[in-house]
């Protein structure tokens, strides 16, 4: 490949590929949304066992695909890769097999270099590439679908790999599956699991938390395709604080006055209400 990131063709042809010394199998990255507590650990047990079996069988390429269908809910995929790539490693078939994503989570750069970075080798990001087709099909973007997806691809890439620049690594093949990264907020036996001998030095979400958090988006999304407007979706606040519904920020506009009035005013009694409201809740 020519990098990391797959076009529709590209993606189909892999998947489908008949050549000799070559053999695709596609796993499943999702679980019932009724399965009740426990659903996402097992999915991801059922998700390893299944990598294993399709390696042990002859596969050499295994697509981890987090389509779901009704009722379904969708597993993250870099937890999913995580899962099959480590789990692989113990089993010792890891490098019997290249691994490929097809997700609809994946969005940013960040994302995709994650990916990368958890071994990766190719990623079909078949919901962004939906996104931007659409907004060409309502001529919000005025260029041919294949333009604009080329676009985005090389936008994409060339996020990946001034990401790698920043670390000193050179070429996309010294970045696959090295994991140089820090995991901040989930739990130790998650990282163990799933992301073995990444760094970790705060603890947080356990796989019960995170299967809270999908259900609960699970829950929202089908009550937003029956609310009045569901062509318009709700600002989440991942990346700008929101006032009401948004994800809580740790520095927000009232962590921004009392630092800033703390700091004109020379004022050590504001500093340290400033110092209480940031560590509020038991946050580090």
């Amino acid at each position: 490949l020519p990098g990391p990131i797959l076009t529709a063709a590209d993606f189909r042809r892999i998947r489908g590929i008949d050549r000799v010394g070559f053999r695709a199998e596609t796993v499943r990255a999702t679980y019932r949304r009724d399965a009740g507590p426990g659903a996402l650990e097992r999915a991801l047990g059922e998700l390893a066992a299944a990598a294993e079996a399709a390696v042990a069988g002859g596969a050499n390429i295994v697509v981890i695909s987090d389509r779901a269908g009704a009722g379904e809910v969708s597993v993250p995929s870099l937890l999913a890769l995580g899962c099959v790539h480590n789990h692989l490693i113990r089993c010792g078939l890891r490098t019997s097999a290249d691994l490929v994503v097809e997700t609809g989570d994946a969005l940013s750069a960040h994302d995709f270099a994650c990916l990368v970075g958890y071994s990766a080798s190719g990623i079909y990001p078949y919901l962004a590439h939906e996104c931007v087709a659409d907004l060409c099909a309502r001529g919000e973007i005025d260029l041919p679908v294949d333009e604009a997806l080329a676009n985005y691809d090389r936008a994409v890439t060339a996020g990946i790999v001034s990401i790698m620049s920043k670390m000193g690594i050179s070429t996309m093949q010294g970045y696959h599956s090295a994991q140089i990264f820090e995991i901040l907020g989930l739990s130790d036996e998650l990282v163990d699991r799933y992301f073995t001998f990444t760094a970790t030095r705060v603890g947080g979400l356990t796989v019960a938390d995170l299967q809270r958090e999908l259900d609960q988006r699970y829950d929202d999304a089908l009550a937003l395709a029956k609310s009045p407007a569901p062509e318009q979706l709700p600002t989440l606040g991942l990346t700008k604080w929101r006032p009401v519904g948004g994800e809580e920020h740790l520095i927000d506009p009232k962590a921004i006055y009392l630092l800033q009035r703390a700091c004109r005013e020379g004022d050590y009694d504001l500093f340290r209400e400033f110092s209480a409201w940031v560590h509020r809740g038991g946050r580090a």
